[in-house]
């Protein structure tokens, strides 16, 4: 998978990957902070169900009994991923263009949270988190890869011609020696954003399962 210029797809669809994990985890992490019943993804897979024609929903349900929101908000992550991996396919095009796909998102569920009753802005806080933290993400992952460009995979041909140990170095392809540094900065820095979200998330969960905790023994 090449983008235009031989430069593999690949790594930017991680890094819009990255970015959507990284989303998702903050504002789950937000939403428990705050006590809020419905997390964004939550918000949306229910406005789904809303507006779903209702033979089509009771068939569903009939389908799969009481797995039925669970599996639609599996659903909408499993969405909500794959437009991640297509904003950072496109940001490495324009940047603009993933952080438009970003922001619609954003926008689904600022809609989906907003319509909800008695909704207040108290309420779009984790999606307005959510959406700031997938632009950011998605720039300091996509700002790398374009300034250290890593050439696409080499054909397995040429491959097993550039074997280290039997390559002369006065005649080894520089665009080969810099590859590997630059895919190792970048997974790097993916793994780390991927770890730092992860740990918000889990952070999140227990802290503001304590704090409902503490509200409801009141």
């Amino acid at each position: 998978m090449r983008d235009h210029g031989g430069v593999s797809r690949k790594p930017f669809a991680l890094a819009g990957l990255v970015a959507g994990l990284a989303g998702i985890a903050v504002s789950h992490a937000v939403t428990m902070l705050l006590t809020l019943r419905a997390t964004p993804l939550l918000a949306v897979a229910e406005a789904v169900i809303e507006y779903t024609p209702g033979s089509v929903a009771e068939a569903l349900i009939q389908l799969v009994g009481r797995y039925d929101k669970p599996l639609l908000v599996a659903g909408v992550t499993l969405v909500v991923l794959g437009l991640s991996a297509l904003a950072g396919v496109l940001a490495g095009r324009r940047p603009v263009l993933g952080q438009l796909v970003f922001v619609a998102m954003g926008a689904v569920g600022f809609v989906a949270i907003w319509t909800r009753p008695g909704s207040s802005v108290y309420d779009v806080l984790p999606v307005v988190a959510g959406t700031i933290t997938w632009l950011v993400v998605l720039s300091f992952l996509v700002d790398f890869l374009v300034d250290h460009p890593a050439p696409a995979d080499e054909p397995p041909a040429r491959r097993a011609t550039t074997d280290p140990a039997t390559t002369d170095p006065a005649t080894a392809d520089p665009a080969t020696d810099v590859a590997n540094p630059a895919r190792r900065g970048f997974l790097i820095r993916a793994g780390a954003v991927a770890g730092g979200a992860l740990v918000i998330g889990v952070i999140g969960q227990f802290a503001g399962q304590a704090r409902r905790n503490v509200e409801s023994a009141r």
